[in-house]
């Protein structure tokens, strides 16, 4: 297996780099620099396109039009969608990821979950990604995935070669997926190793669990302006029905105690006036 990696900042590469020495990846390349505007398929002087490809791009990244073109003047894959949303780079790579990709490859990146529904030309983006059925699934995260930030983040699942027509999406956020994380310090978790066998086989079965997973069609999604949010879709369990509903009953109780307690503690000045 040949691994290869590129970032622009040069101590996550070295980092990397270390990381692929320690895991036994003898055979593996890691170089730094703009993976939109030099692209390793450019800087390794050749048109390889990957079996799978793993992205974490930073983000909200600001993208300008001269980087929608290499100094050859070709047009970078990851502005065939368009050029208007050079204004913010969270598409920007899965577009990129997509254009990197064998026909039958698979792609995973991480993005904020802005990016998942925000209007405009995001919106336009995910419209044309989803009519190319190149989405696969969604997996929602817990905040706190990314280290000491509270920034709720997913993960969209890329597969050119598909069958199906439509997304699974899973929220693994929810109290259903709560064995699935654990703690990782101060303000931050982690998906354990059970909880990322579990993801993988829920999504690479497509299962439907009720209050955690399920599955959109393409219309669904057109008809709700082409919103990817796990949130949206996925209904919540009897239990938590169960569980705010009874919040809801005592939120009523507690109002109507407090009416009462303050129409005695009405009488009581009232009375204390009169002894007075």
């Amino acid at each position: 297996m040949h691994v290869l990696a590129q970032d622009i900042d040069r101590t996550c590469a070295a980092v990397t780099i270390m990381m692929l020495t320690m895991a036994g990846c003898l055979n593996s390349t890691v170089l730094c620099g703009d993976t939109i505007i030099n692209p390793l398929t450019t800087v390794l002087n050749n048109e390889r396109t990957f079996d799978c490809v793993i992205s974490s791009p930073p983000f909200g990244l600001k993208r300008s039009v001269k980087d929608a073109n290499f100094e050859s003047g070709q047009q970078a894959d990851a502005y065939e969608y368009g050029l208007e949303f050079k204004l913010t780079g969270d598409l920007t790579f899965s577009r990129h990821l997509i254009a990197s990709l064998r026909k039958d490859g698979i792609g995973v990146i991480q993005v904020p979950m802005g990016a998942l529904f925000r209007g405009g030309m995001e919106e336009k983006v995910r419209a044309n990604m989803i009519r190319d059925n190149y989405i696969d699934a969604i997996i929602e995260l817990p905040a706190g995935i990314v280290a000491a930030t509270s920034i709720k983040t997913a993960l969209i699942v890329f597969k050119k070669d598909r069958k199906e027509k439509d997304i699974y999406m899973l929220d693994a956020s929810r109290e259903a997926a709560k064995d699935f994380i654990e703690s990782n310090g101060r303000a931050s978790v982690r998906i354990t190793d059970y909880g990322v066998r579990e993801i993988q086989r829920m999504v690479k079965s497509r299962e439907v669990i009720e209050g955690l997973s399920t599955i959109i069609t393409q219309k669904e999604l057109a008809e709700n302006n082409y919103n990817l949010s796990v949130g949206a879709y996925l209904q919540k369990s009897i239990e938590q029905v169960v569980i705010e509903e009874d919040i809801d009953a005592l939120r009523k109780n507690n109002t109507m105690l407090l009416a009462k307690l303050q129409q005695l503690d009405k009488k009581l000045n009232e009375t204390i006036e009169r002894i007075e």
